[in-house]
């Protein structure tokens, strides 16, 4: 869980706090729509909200984002 503009710099959209390969895998990212989501998540935790990321199968996906929704999560 992150929160805050300290969660945005532990999130290091740009990878360059957390060394070369962090740095590399960021750039590759950028290519794709990950490096969209990572731009959302990085205003959302400035602007002082929460980033809670929940890794789950396929399967409870659809369930896990109902719950969160009806929690008012934004992103989902």
């Amino acid at each position: 869980m992150l929160c805050g503009e300290k969660g945005a710099e532990r999130l290091d959209v740009p990878g360059e706090r957390h060394g070369f390969l962090a740095k590399v895998y960021r750039t590759v990212e950028k290519m794709g729509v990950e490096s969209k989501h990572l731009q959302e998540y990085e205003s959302e935790l400035i602007e002082g909200h929460f980033l809670l990321a929940v890794d789950v199968s396929a399967r409870k996906s659809v369930r896990k984002c109902q719950i969160f929704s009806r929690l008012t999560a934004v992103i989902v």
